[in-house]
């Protein structure tokens, strides 16, 4: 895939390949100038691109070209320059095989008919909750036809992939961007089963670093050959370090290589309980607000007496939420806790408002990225009703979640967690419930370690967090468990916790003690890299 406008990839669950990821991915899976290339969701050409100019290299025929190349692409814009991209490589591309229209509707017409040597690309990391019912079903009724049963909870990404396999002919090979995730959910245990019996050789290499703005950390899958065959999982460092022809030992488990030895088994027993779910099939998750500039927005009634008509209450640090409640006294004590929110319709009219943004403008706050990308520049977008709970953006001693009973909205340093309209009643007992150790093992395992051992969720990682199912949550020592957390009393939080995750999620004890140690290895190993902080001074 290509780039397109932020917003609309978000919508499509578009994050485009950069060059060299999809030429990694093109020298592996293109190896014969007569190979015919297929990429199910082109965007603007990343992969057709690198795989025209790979078979020219090999010795393709320029008039043979056109026939060799063949895509479908949602967006038709994207379409359109993914055409030109092509023409740019060789006149004879004016003519290649691209389709608009849906991939799975492609599929649906075309599965069994149609076959490539090679199939390459990025399935769109969107999740089936994001698109609506009868989309959701049909995308997984494609997937059975392709031979993949997959469960409602999985993400757009597993019935893309299990269709572009079958398009794979017999002995061909198959190479995809997958999201980290797929290494541990559930929901895609089918789809790795069918690719081992698919093909001969399934590798998944997981890459540790950023690989492009999907905030997203990545996994490389390679398929080839005539199956049964066996999965086996690889890490990298980066794509930089990536050596296909002499790739590291592969590792039993994706869990296994970063957990101690006598945890990995209970861990991954904890993982599998289908009493889990991602949080995406139990709420939606947003990003906060973005300001701009922090100093600028974010006020207090005695700095500037803009009237409340004006301003929003806002959370803005995770360190901010000292429980699994936060209640108005706990907004009260939040510094700055106002976010100056002028309607975009705002006219002038405000004297003391009028006079603030004449002030931002004179000192060159509106000509800051984010205020120079808005109109007009002081109008913060996506303002929206108060979540039903806070999300940490970051942690690093512990995860950082509370439901929302201030009425209060958050800036982008917190996520913001809208549940499902059944279950807004017993958001405080699903939050609490989040202390439990498989959550917060899953959250160490999905987030990306920065600077001083901080982890970051993105939001689309946020979405994957493994949480217990509400349908089982009868009862949760909500109350008990905020007190010992604004107590610093994490311990005894989190055996409560792990009592509820023993009952809801049917685990042994054992189990579940070896998936707390499990995680409190894995915090320990991204905090040893930096002088240890004190807690009062840690930010999350």
């Amino acid at each position: 895939m290509g780039w397109v406008k932020s917003e609309a990839r978000a919508l499509l669950g578009a994050y485009y390949t950069p060059r060299p990821m999809a030429g990694t991915l093109v020298r592996w899976a293109v190896r014969h100038p007569g190979d015919r290339v297929f990429d199910p969701g082109c965007g603007e050409g990343s992969f057709l691109a690198e795989a025209a100019t790979r078979l020219l290299d090999l010795g393709t025929s320029p008039r043979r070209l056109p026939d060799q190349i063949a895509g479908v692409e949602l967006d038709g814009s994207a379409l359109a320059r993914t055409r030109g991209v092509l023409l740019s490589r060789h006149p004879a591309l004016r003519w290649g095989r691209l389709a608009e229209g849906d991939f799975f509707a492609f599929a649906a017409q075309h599965l069994g008919q149609v076959h490539f040597d090679a199939v390459l690309g990025n399935p769109p990391f969107l999740r089936t909750q994001g698109r609506n019912p009868a989309e959701k079903r049909f995308a997984l009724s494609v997937a059975s036809r392709a031979g993949v049963e997959l469960t409602g909870d999985a993400s757009l990404w597993a019935p893309f992939v299990a269709c572009a396999a079958g398009f794979v002919r017999p002995g061909g090979r198959l190479a995809m961007v997958l999201p980290r995730e797929a290494l541990f959910v559930r929901y895609a245990k089918p789809l790795l089963r069918h690719l081992e019996e698919r093909f001969a050789e399934v590798r998944i290499v997981a890459l540790d670093d950023l690989s492009f703005d999907a905030l997203q950390k990545v996994a490389l899958l390679f398929c080839e050959g005539l199956g049964p065959g066996v999965l086996r999982l690889h890490e990298s460092s980066s794509l930089s370090q990536l050596d296909l022809e002499h790739l590291p030992p592969p590792v039993r488990s994706f869990v296994a290589a970063r957990i101690p030895e006598d945890c990995r088994e209970a861990v991954e027993r904890a993982l599998a309980s289908p009493a889990l779910v991602p949080l995406s099939e139990v709420a939606n998750v947003q990003i906060g607000m973005v300001t701009g500039d922090r100093d600028f927005f974010l006020l207090d009634s005695e700095r500037v007496p803009v009237p409340g008509r004006f301003l929003t209450s806002v959370v803005t640090k995770p360190g901010q939420l000292p429980g699994t409640l936060f209640w108005p006294e706990d907004l009260r004590a939040v510094p700055r806790r106002f976010l100056m929110t002028v309607p975009p319709e705002y006219s002038g009219g405000c004297e003391v408002l009028d006079s603030y943004l004449k002030e931002g403008e004179t000192s060159g706050i509106a000509e800051k990225y984010k205020c120079r990308t808005r109109r007009p520049w002081y109008a913060v977008r996506r303002v929206g009703r108060p979540p039903d709970a806070f999300l940490g953006y970051c942690m690093k001693w512990r995860i950082r979640a509370a439901a929302n009973l201030s009425g209060a909205n958050s800036t982008n340093n917190i996520h913001r967690v809208y549940f499902r309209p059944d279950l807004v009643s017993v958001g405080a007992r699903i939050v609490s419930s989040w202390m439990n150790a498989v959550t917060t093992i899953s959250a160490e395992l999905l987030g990306r370690v920065y600077s001083g051992g901080v982890l970051k969720l993105e939001p689309g990682e946020a979405g994957g967090l493994l949480v217990p199912d509400p349908a089982g949550l009868r009862y949760v020592p909500t109350e008990r468990i905020d007190r010992a957390l604004r107590s610093s009393d994490e311990l005894s939080a989190w055996e409560l916790a792990d009592r509820v995750a023993c009952r809801v999620l049917g685990l042994a004890p054992s189990v579940v003690a070896r998936t707390r140690r499990a995680s409190l290895a894995l915090r320990e190993a991204r905090l040893r890299a930096t002088p240890r902080a004190s807690r009062a001074s840690s930010p999350a």
